[in-house]
């Protein structure tokens, strides 16, 4: 809440003064923003956007349709209001910039959207996956990188500021059914019943985001099909049929909630070739990644990609170990994940 004070105070907004009139402003770049995209109803936050040698100005905001978006200017929220199009003036002392805004159908925004500090602003967020997210202490690397180490959903949290979030995820977490990890952890600790037990949490998110297929590559589960489609665990013996699973129950759980699928990342840890169970295995996470942009695209969602934060050249800096990010690998997740990066 101080945060918030702190952000609407400095971003104080004077509607009954002299404005500098536009011709004698230059253009300029007041918010890392090109675009807005926003869906009926959705709110966006366009001063979690601003560049920060303008976090500490007095700025104004204009509409040039007023009758497409609702705009709270002290607080610089605007809320799509119906389909159209309008755009957004902001100005400085010195600068102004233009913004087109779009409000477009909810179809659309579910394949397009952008995530960033804005648009997650005051939101609520579901997270899914395995030891790359799963940030319980007891279940951490016992290396002392990890101790007090905060993980790519901590950051988001703090960074957009959300209204709350939720880590579902597991260490050791495959989408599948897998024998070897049902075994070690139990069935509950799988990315299919990670979301099956989350009814009440996925009807609480706006957004939910799934990291997981790690241990489904380790593991050698079978890569399966478009086609599979699972309804109890103990079927749930391929990766796209599992993820087919998570994404059809999201939406029962909740319609409206938005799916974003982060891609596998890079790690040095290979296979165990002796842990598979059934043929049709991948080889590469690569392969693994391409049926999470089948299942993407087949439920029109958006994908986050993250092999190339770091490789074979420079993998030390971001995951100490070879496989779980540290303190840079977690930053550099969370700043893709914001389209920072």
């Amino acid at each position: 809440m101080k945060k918030l004070l702190l952000l609407a105070t400095c971003l104080f907004f004077t509607t009954g003064c002299q404005d500098t009139p536009s011709s004698q402003l230059k253009e300029g770049e007041i918010c890392d923003l090109t675009k807005i995209e926003l869906a009926v109803d959705e709110t966006y936050n366009v001063y979690m956007m601003l560049n920060e040698e303008f976090k500490n100005e007095t700025l104004t905001m204009e509409l040039s349709n007023q009758d497409i978006i609702l705009m709270d200017a002290d607080l610089g929220i605007i809320q799509g209001k119906k389909l159209g199009e309008t755009t957004l003036t902001i100005k400085s002392s010195e600068y102004f910039q233009k913004i087109p805004i779009s409000v477009l159908s909810d179809e659309y925004m579910n394949e397009h959207f952008v995530v960033d500090k804005g648009r997650l602003f005051q939101k609520t967020a579901v997270f899914y996956g395995d030891s790359i997210t799963d940030s319980h202490p007891s279940r951490r690397p016992g290396y002392e990188q990890y101790k007090d180490l905060s993980y790519y959903p901590e950051i988001i949290q703090q960074e957009a500021m959300l209204k709350q979030h939720f880590n579902l995820s597991y260490s050791g977490a495959t989408a599948a059914y897998c024998p070897s990890i049902v075994n070690i952890g139990g069935s509950t600790v799988l990315g299919f019943n990670q979301v099956k037990n989350s009814q009440e949490e996925a009807q609480k998110s706006d957004y939910a985001f799934i990291l997981i297929g790690t241990n489904d590559f380790m593991r050698c589960v079978p890569l399966g099909t478009i086609e599979d489609d699972p309804q109890v665990f103990e079927d749930a013996t391929t990766f796209t049929g599992s993820l087919n699973y998570m994404y059809k129950t999201l939406l029962s759980y909740n319609p409206k909630i938005r799916i974003v699928a982060i891609l596998i990342p890079f790690a040095t840890w290979g296979q165990d070739t002796n842990a598979a169970y059934a043929p049709g295995y991948g080889t590469s996470r690569d392969e693994y990644n391409a049926k999470i942009l089948e299942i993407v695209e087949k439920y029109h969602f958006i994908s986050i990609p993250t092999m190339d934060l770091w490789d074979a050249t420079n993998w030390q800096q971001y995951i100490y170990d070879g496989i779980h990010p540290i303190k840079l690998g977690h930053e550099t997740l969370a700043k893709r994940i914001l389209n920072e990066i």
